[in-house]
């Protein structure tokens, strides 16, 4: 039975994330998206956020044809850890994200993705 509220694409792009783990630190990773959907995307890393952690997500698009890259943001929460044995392999993060976009133009600013 399919649990998911939108529809998640294939991708795998450049994802950089932040948290602050069970003992206070700040701990900043990066990693490849293995499916991003407008609420959120399934993360792989060598090193991933307990379930249920607030969490800084930037995820790199790939450029357009005008040659800017286009960076979805947000904070949101992990809603699951996936294993491969004892270690984790990455996690499912429900977020809001914003867009933003390397373009330069003073005029461009962030916009909800939608």
């Amino acid at each position: 039975m399919e649990l998911r509220r939108a529809r998640r694409f294939r991708l795998s792009a450049p994802v950089f994330f932040c948290w602050v783990d069970r003992d206070g630190a700040l701990q900043e990773r990066s990693g490849t998206t293995r499916d991003v959907c407008m609420s959120g995307a399934f993360i792989v890393s060598d090193m991933v956020p307990h379930p249920s952690a607030p969490v800084g997500v930037d995820i790199y698009l790939p450029g357009d044809v005008a040659g800017r890259v286009v960076e979805l943001h947000g904070e949101g929460k992990v809603t699951r850890v996936e294993y491969s044995g004892k270690t984790s392999t990455g996690f499912a993060v429900e977020v809001a994200f914003q867009t933003r976009s390397s373009s330069g133009d003073p005029g461009a600013g962030s916009e909800k993705a939608q």
